[in-house]
């Protein structure tokens, strides 16, 4: 194999090797927030068959704006 062959072999396993690396950690980070927003959910729904429903809902919004999540992202992590 010349020295050529050689480089451009290291050089697509170093490429793959990365891309590779890229994609793992992208699928860890997602799992993660995943996770989080799961764990985040059932805390929620916990909480709110606890009290009235009026008041579920208030606590939602506050809650919302005071951990500064959307709304529509705190409605959607009730399962």
């Amino acid at each position: 194999m010349s020295q050529v062959e050689g480089y451009n072999t290291l050089r697509r396993d170093v490429e793959r090797t990365l891309s590779e690396g890229i994609v793992r950690a992208k699928q860890a980070v997602n799992n993660a927030r995943l996770r989080t927003y799961w764990e985040v959910g059932d805390r929620l729904n916990r909480y709110l068959e606890s009290v009235e429903a009026d008041y579920g809902e208030q606590t939602v919004t506050r809650l919302a704006r005071d951990v500064r999540l959307s709304r529509r992202n705190s409605s959607q992590q009730r399962h």
